[in-house]
């Protein structure tokens, strides 16, 4: 799939098609201060590299934080077509996975949510290359953007996320387990 210059920008919100995103969450890794996990959920995300390198990354619709598509998988679904459909809903961009960049569980990872869950993160990582769609926003994403290799190393990313990213790269490590 070709980039053009529009993929390379932050593709904003259609003002027509207000977002409303869940309430935001609070992320602890590694923090004294993070709650005890209550609830464990398996969530798949996809580091979607097109050819020339370039990472699909969203904003975060409740956090505003930068982020690969990730969810929760669906009972019924194998975790791989979870990445799958999560990368369609978010992005509108068709994936087909390449590979198992790494398992992600550390327990001093956890997300704190206002209807008092705490999930400790479980999240099954995917090299992919986009394969067609059209780039759009979802209610969980408020921008999309095509990331040069070049600018991965100078990305605001959080700490999970930016480790999901540097292994991605990483191929001669896969898979990961943390």
């Amino acid at each position: 799939m070709a980039g053009t210059a529009r993929q390379r920008e932050w593709l904003p919100p259609d003002d027509d098609d207000p977002v409303s995103a869940e309430p935001a969450r609070l992320e602890y890794f590694h923090s004294e201060n993070a709650p005890a996990a209550n609830i464990i959920a398996v969530t798949a995300c996809a580091c979607v590299f097109d050819e020339a390198g370039a990472l699909l990354m969203i904003r975060r619709a409740d956090t505003g934080a930068l982020n690969l598509p990730e969810g929760a998988q669906q009972v019924g679904e194998t975790v791989g077509h979870a990445a799958v459909r999560e990368v369609k809903e978010e992005t509108g961009i068709n994936i087909a996975l390449a590979g198992l960049v790494g398992i992600y569980s550390d327990p001093a990872y956890v997300m704190a949510y206002p209807d008092g869950h705490v999930r400790q993160e479980f999240a099954v990582c995917f090299l992919a290359h986009p394969v067609g769609g059209q780039m759009r926003v979802s209610v969980e994403s408020s921008g999309i953007q095509w990331v040069a290799e070049a600018d991965l190393d100078e990305i605001d990313l959080t700490a999970p996320i930016r480790l999901r990213v540097e292994h991605s790269r990483d191929r001669a490590q896969w898979p990961h387990f943390r």
